[in-house]
């Protein structure tokens, strides 16, 4: 029977923005295990940064009507002398009340005392027998405010610093450091059970017992993909060509995921099973079979609340699926959102196609003086099988529905997986 009723691609991505889910619930978590995980709860600012006026470089403190007084008169003197103090301006002291006409040597971070006073730069002066030796010039630029960080400059008690939904980086990490955030709020981390099938297919270290097989990738190419985007992939073995197999996996699958991913087994040949799962055995249907190249059968369903997706059994297919379909769903049971990274490049020949689907055709990716740019690099044929055209400096330039032809100099939309797959290029 065939089960497979073809939407237009943006249909189905926009059917899955539409059925995004709630977040699984929140944990606290080390500081440290908090990398890459997803903040649950805004941070606010307990206090200003910094919660007074400090100094921003080693140098000296002077009272600021001294400095006026010497620059509203007319002066030959090169160098001006003044009494500096014993005691100089640490961050750990207490402020000290200056003389009229004395100078403290201040370090970086030290409080500025209350009053009305400039610093000069360290290695602007200099000292000689307990004096300081200013030249005239330094004190003739001088102004109020230089080299001084002033109360809430880089933040004010109560301002939100992070919100809810970003993916903590060592960045982020380090400004938790800062606030003395020991245990850190995060969104739970979805959990994903991968079914891979196929007779054919023999898995990692195994040996095959014939002489026509296929080397299984997907499950761990799906595993691999789960991780970076943040769930816990849950391997399950391979599926073999039996209905009744299928779905003794499948309802055990339901039992600790969070989400399923099926992959292989999704077209509509006389061993491939999973679409009864996705059709008879799911509580609705999003759709089955999307007009698209590669990934064109893929499927989104829930059962029990639980997204269901069937991913294609070639690489290409099953990672234009994932990107598209899956990972938006995946990101909303972590507590994020996930849109694709689109970005606009020079296609650098002639790209077309024959078929009456949206195409994502895997290209080179490069920049170079500042300018994007797409090619095919050097692939051979295209094939939805070649998992090497997704290594290294690749993405996937978007070849619309109706369009037949894309002419080289023109500006296409490419899907970049990440920034690390734009490869830099130096001009000489």
């Amino acid at each position: 029977m065939n089960t497979m009723h073809p939407i237009g691609f943006d249909d189905a991505c926009a059917l899955v923005a539409q059925s995004l889910c709630a977040p699984l619930g929140k944990e606290q978590v080390f500081l440290h295990d908090a990398h890459h995980r997803v903040l649950a709860e805004d941070i606010f600012a307990p206090d200003s940064m910094p919660n007074e006026a400090r100094a921003m470089m080693d140098g000296y403190l002077l009272q600021a009507s001294l400095i006026d007084a010497i620059q509203s008169r007319d002066s030959i003197d090169e160098t001006f002398v003044f009494s500096l103090a014993k005691v100089p301006l640490r961050a750990a002291q207490s402020q000290i009340p200056l003389e009229s006409t004395e100078a403290h040597k201040i370090f970086t971070g030290a409080p500025i005392p209350q009053g009305d006073y400039i610093i000069l730069l360290l290695e602007d002066c200099s000292e000689q027998d307990g004096k300081l030796c200013v030249p005239r010039a330094i004190l003739a630029a001088a102004k109020r405010g230089q080299y001084v960080r002033e109360k809430g400059e880089n933040y004010n008690k109560g301002d939100k610093l992070l919100s809810h939904g970003i993916v903590l980086t060592a960045a982020e990490i380090g400004l938790l450091a800062h606030l003395n955030l020991v245990f850190v709020p995060v969104f739970v981390q979805p959990k994903v059970a991968i079914l891979c099938g196929g007779d054919e297919l023999v898995d990692l270290g195994e040996a095959p017992q014939g002489e026509h097989f296929v080397r299984s990738i997907n499950n761990h190419f799906l595993a691999m993909l789960v991780r970076e985007a943040g769930g816990i992939p849950l391997l399950f073995p391979l599926l073999h060509d039996k209905q009744e197999s299928i779905m003794a996996t499948f309802l055990e699958a339901l039992k600790s995921a969070d989400m399923i991913l099926f992959s292989g087994g999704m077209s509509v040949g006389d061993f491939d099973f999973v679409p009864h799962v996705l059709t008879q055995e799911s509580d609705s249907l999003l759709f089955y079979g999307v007009r698209v190249k590669p990934g064109k059968p893929a499927a989104v369903a829930f059962k029990n609340g639980v997204p269901l997706c069937g991913l294609g059994g070639f690489p290409n297919s099953s990672f234009i699926a994932f990107h598209f379909f899956a990972r938006p769903l995946l990101a909303s049971l972590a507590g994020a959102r996930f849109s694709p990274l689109q970005l606009c490049a020079t296609l650098t020949e002639d790209l077309s196609k024959n078929e009456n689907r949206t195409e994502w055709r895997s290209c080179a990716l490069w920049a170079e003086k500042g300018q994007l740019y797409v090619g095919r690099g050097n692939r051979g044929k295209i094939h939805s099988a070649a998992i090497n055209h997704l290594c290294g400096h690749s993405g996937f330039v978007r070849i619309d529905e109706q369009t037949s032809i894309l002419h080289k100099g023109s500006i296409v939309t490419t899907l970049i997986p990440t920034f690390s797959n734009i490869e830099i290029r130096q001009t000489q």
